[in-house]
């Protein structure tokens, strides 16, 4: 099955990008120069991979603190959301969509 992932996803239109794992139908149609334009291109427009920025460690330390605290039952998720609605307002705009993607949990 996973020899034919590339195959089954191009059905719907697809096209899987990974590093050094092209499917050899593949590299006969692309050339590995244009697959790792594309990907540059794509890692640009979306700021990943080399063009993104990583999450400062105090603020994911942070985040994980009061994950744990909610799991545990120290605090309420209402308490949790009480503290990552703040630390948001004050991230930068990736960091801030990661720490509301937490708070909806």
């Amino acid at each position: 099955m996973e020899s034919n992932v590339y195959h089954i996803m191009s059905l719907s239109s697809i096209l899987l990008l990974k590093p050094r794992r092209i499917h050899e139908d593949l590299q006969n149609t692309f050339e590995p120069a244009n697959i790792d334009a594309l990907m540059d291109q794509f890692q640009r427009a979306f700021a990943v991979g080399k063009y993104g920025k990583t999450l400062d460690n105090d603020l994911f330390k942070r985040l994980k603190s009061i994950v744990k605290d909610v799991y545990d039952g120290n605090i309420t998720r209402l308490s949790a959301q009480c503290c990552l609605y703040p630390m948001a307002s004050e991230a930068s705009l990736i960091d801030s969509k990661m720490i509301l993607s937490v708070a909806r949990l």
